[in-house]
């Protein structure tokens, strides 16, 4: 309701010209071929150019929500903060999430010209996926090992950071 107002006050003087126009100026609906050319030209072009943008926004707003959800699968507990009584599956299934989130930035990488930054995290991911692979049956080992874990998790944040600072500049 708080929207419509505005409306209202706005286009309600603005019919009331335009009702006032009809019926005083006797010429008012007389026209040339050129001037509804010109103004159906400025209509499309200002239509296209706001669609575009808004589709291109809509876009943006997109990718942000698959880097949000990133970064959320990134500082979740098991991913990060491994102790010796951390489940097996809980570790898969993050991981496995994180890998879903990855693909996904990928088949979109060209179209918002992050192509370098996607291959950055997919090559960080990667390294850590493989030592925790190499070591998923020692979670004694992997808790112990904090900090080697920690450190592309950290970077990869990092980055998720810098790309969203690249999509609105």
């Amino acid at each position: 309701m708080k929207k419509i107002k505005p409306l209202l006050f706005l286009s309600i003087p603005i019919i009331v010209l335009a009702v006032y126009n009809i019926y005083s100026y006797d010429k008012f609906w007389e026209i040339s071929v050129s001037t509804v050319i010109t103004a159906s030209i400025a209509i499309y072009i200002s239509y296209y150019f706001t669609q575009n943008r808004l589709d291109q926004r809509k876009a943006q707003d997109s990718l942000e929500k698959v880097l949000s959800k990133l970064e959320t699968e990134i500082s979740r507990t098991p991913i990060r903060a491994m102790t010796s009584e951390t489940e097996k599956s809980q570790i898969l299934l993050g991981i496995r999430r994180i890998n879903n989130k990855i693909f996904v930035l990928k088949k979109y990488q060209e179209l918002f010209g992050i192509v370098e930054d996607v291959k950055w995290i997919h090559q960080r991911f990667k390294d850590y996926e493989e030592f925790v692979g190499d070591h998923i049956d020692d979670m004694d080992y992997l808790s112990k090992s904090q900090s080697e874990l920690i450190r592309p998790l950290e970077r990869i944040d990092d980055r998720i950071d810098t790309i969203r600072i690249k999509l609105y500049t």
